[in-house]
């Protein structure tokens, strides 16, 4: 009985077995998988993120060698574009503009002993030409991508006179600004400009212009632009 009880113990032996190895690591395994799925989403996130603020800081980014860029932007209301035959069609806010424009350089004419100048509906229309042009291709300077300058503008306009000067002029908060950084008087050439206003052209105000002409828009970005335009009959 004794031989057949250690048969019997060695035909059956105990349930209890010792873990296999896959059982010991499969949780580790789970555990590793969730954290290997957080740090693929926080990579993710952190490209994401990185994406995001290069195309902030290259919307931001201007380059000196580059001539400056207008952001494409709408009129101010009640400022139409320059109606065919070159004259615009007076508006409450076009006059506003341009009287506001020729007190300022008038009050400085006359500081300077010079005698004052006009309004002419022909320089009007080229400064409004000149911004159309610059709203829609969105370039800021004083000759278009054609060519143009502003002696062709006025003249195209029916500007009779030979002598045509003009000013752009980015960021001035008010007409009055717009005159006086576009056409300084002698002595205030050399002043400081604010840092957010940028300056396309300017030119010293002296005596001999006769008429005057202006517009003005705001970009996409809500900066105002003006462009001033000084001729001589």
């Amino acid at each position: 009985m004794a031989k057949g009880a250690g048969v019997s113990g060695s035909a059956y032996p105990s349930t209890s077995r010792r873990r296999s190895r896959p059982d010991l690591y499969s949780g580790s395994r789970r555990r590793f998988s969730g954290v290997g799925t957080i740090a693929s989403g926080f990579v993710a996130l952190v490209l994401v993120l990185g994406a995001l603020l290069t195309s902030e800081l290259d919307h931001y980014t201007t380059h000196d060698d580059d001539p400056p860029q207008l952001p494409t932007a709408a009129a101010v209301p009640g400022i139409p574009s320059a109606a065919p035959g070159g004259t615009p069609a007076p508006t409450p806010t076009a006059d506003v503009v341009n009287n506001a424009v020729l007190t300022t350089v008038n009050q400085q004419l006359d500081r300077l002993g010079c005698r004052p100048v006009t309004l002419d509906p022909t320089l009007v229309a080229a400064a409004r030409s000149h911004m159309d042009t610059m709203v829609a291709t969105g370039y800021l300077d004083l000759k278009t991508p054609d060519g143009t300058d502003p002696g062709d503008r006025a003249g195209k306009a029916g500007f009779p006179g030979r002598r045509v000067v003009e000013s752009v002029v980015l960021g001035a908060d008010s007409a009055q600004e717009a005159a006086s950084y576009g056409f300084p008087a002698p002595g205030d050439a050399d002043e400081a400009l604010p840092i957010t206003v940028q300056l396309v052209s300017r030119s010293t105000l002296m005596c001999g212009y006769t008429s005057l002409g202006a517009d003005y828009r705001r970009d996409t970005r809500n900066v105002p632009i003006w462009s001033v335009i000084l001729g001589t009959r």
